[in-house]
């Protein structure tokens, strides 16, 4: 897979970057992330991606429910493709095409007051998505828009110069999600869709946003970080909140709450998942991370 001079430099900068984010992941998560890597390698050399479709631009998705690891993951993917395989990769993450908080309250007035908070589809702008994708195979300089989730509002942009990319990460907790039968909206499945959200209309527009996704969805290559239960990801969010925000972190019942917004998306992800995509990874509940077989 590697030679021992490129593996011994990719573990360095393994081990560096987890200093540096003050994380803990083990020589089993290393280990994964080469063969992860070598298999998009194989997959661009198999021509499954042909220079006339996309340039020679691999698309590659990742999903996975909150604090399942996607963002680190997809971080370092893209690290082990550049260092260990000389690929240029960029990471695009569905968190920074957020509409703006002003968007999102002209949406709570006119659909649903539950759309104010960020996350569900229909608060994403998927059009630029698709656009600054686009501008990136076309080797095109492009704005790549920056969200600030302490503020919860967008933040300005970073521009990407013009450049080939062989392969792009593209990473969003509902990535690769398809919309339900509007049968199996009903009934609510949580406390927030009980009491907020009775009548339907917030899951229904969730539901048929969803399908105007489907186009940008479409991938070379899939993975999907595997969370054990619902359990979990209230857990691992709680922790997450703990580290990152501060003083202005929110309070337990507040998670709870705000994964209740993405439960029944998440549900439905981890039974399709695994039979669609081209390749599961199953977290447990100490967040240790294995390969499954591959569909």
């Amino acid at each position: 897979m590697f030679d021992v001079t490129s593996k011994n430099k990719l573990l360095r900068q393994f081990q560096d970057y987890c200093r540096a984010k003050n994380i803990h992941l083990g020589q089993d998560y290393f280990d994964i992330l080469c063969l992860v890597a070598a298999k998009l390698r194989d997959h661009l050399r198999a021509q499954v991606v042909p220079e006339s479709k996309t340039g020679g631009c691999m698309l590659v998705g990742i999903s996975g429910a909150q604090g399942s690891g996607k963002s680190t993951f997809a971080a370092l993917l893209a690290q082990t493709l550049e260092v260990g395989f000389d690929l240029s990769t960029l990471v695009l993450s569905l968190d920074d095409f957020y509409l703006s908080r002003a968007q999102r309250l002209t949406l709570a007035a006119s659909v649903h007051p539950l759309l104010k908070t960020r996350g569900v589809p229909g608060t994403h702008d998927i059009e630029l998505l698709r656009d600054v994708i686009q501008a990136v195979v076309d080797t095109r300089g492009t704005d790549i828009p920056l969200f600030n989730k302490m503020e919860d509002d967008r933040q300005g942009s970073r521009y990407f110069a013009p450049q080939p990319v062989r392969i792009i990460i593209l990473e969003g907790w509902c990535w690769g999600a398809t919309p339900c039968a509007p049968q199996l909206l009903e009934p609510p499945i949580n406390a927030l869709e009980a009491e907020a959200d009775p009548s339907g209309i917030w899951r229904i527009y969730v539901n048929d946003q969803l399908g105007r996704y489907q186009s940008v969805f479409r991938t070379d290559y899939s993975i999907f970080l595997k969370v054990p239960d619902m359990q979990s990801v209230l857990q691992w969010r709680w922790q997450q909140e703990q580290q990152g925000s501060g003083s202005q972190a929110m309070s337990q019942p507040a998670i709870s709450r705000f994964i209740m917004a993405y439960e029944r998306i998440t549900l439905r992800m981890l039974q399709d998942m695994p039979a669609q995509v081209d390749l599961t990874l199953a977290l447990d509940r100490a967040h240790k991370i294995a390969l499954l077989p591959t569909r």
